[in-house]
C-alpha cells in the first residue's frame, strides 16, 4: 500500500505533536539543503554540523508553535538555521581576538557607516532589472538552489544562472563605483 507524501508543513505539525517518525522524515528531506547553508555561513564542516544539530533541536522544541499562515516551512527552517549559525559566529573565539577596541570606530560613526552602506545597497538593488533582482532575492533570502528557482519561476536553469551572475556583477560595479 502506497503512503501519501506529506508536505514539510504537515511534517512539522506532526513533529509538534511528538511524532518522531515525522520529525525524522522532515530531517531526511531538509537536512542536505540546510547543511549547505550552514556550511556556507560558517565555512567549516564541523561547525556546520554543530549548527545543523542545534537548529534541529530548536525545530523539535518549537515545532508545536509553527504557523504555516505566517510563512512556509522552508522559510521557518531557514530562519532557525540562520539564527543558530549567527549565534555560533558571534560566540566564536576568533571574533573576540579579531576585535581590537582601539581600532573600533565610535558607535555613532559605525552606525552612520552602516546606514550609508545599507542605503547604497538599496539604491544599487533598485537599479537592477526586475528579473535579476527577483532571482537574487530568492537565492539570497530563501536559499533557493537554481533548480528550485527554476521550478518556482518556470524558467530554465541556465537562464537563471546568467541572470543572477549579471545582477551580481551589476551590484558589484554599482557598489564599487
Amino acid at each position: 500500500m502506497a503512503q501519501s507524501v506529506l508536505t514539510q508543513e504537515e511534517l512539522i505539525e506532526r513533529a509538534g505533536r511528538g511524532d518522531e517518525a515525522a520529525f525524522e522524515a522532515l530531517y531526511r528531506e531538509t537536512a542536505p539543503r540546510l547543511f549547505a547553508i550552514a556550511l556556507r555561513m560558517t565555512g567549516q564542516h564541523a561547525a556546520a554540523e554543530d549548527v545543523l544539530h542545534e537548529a534541529y533541536v530548536a525545530v523539535w522544541r518549537s515545532s508545536a508553535r509553527f504557523d504555516p499562515r505566517r510563512g512556509s516551512a522552508r522559510a521557518w527552517l531557514g530562519t532557525i538555521l540562520r539564527r543558530k549559525a549567527i549565534d555560533r559566529l558571534r560566540a566564536s573565539p576568533w571574533l573576540e581576538r579579531a576585535i581590537d577596541a582601539e581600532a573600533l570606530p565610535a558607535p555613532a560613526a559605525a552606525v552612520e557607516r552602516s546606514d550609508e552602506a545599507a542605503l547604497s545597497l538599496r539604491q544599487c538593488l533598485e537599479r537592477l532589472a526586475p528579473e535579476s533582482f527577483r532571482a537574487i532575492w530568492l537565492c539570497a533570502l530563501y536559499g533557493f538552489s537554481y533548480r528550485e528557482l527554476s521550478d518556482r519561476l518556470s524558467e530554465p536553469v541556465p537562464t537563471l544562472k546568467s541572470r543572477v551572475r549579471r545582477g551580481l556583477l551589476a551590484l558589484r560595479k554599482c557598489l564599487d563605483g
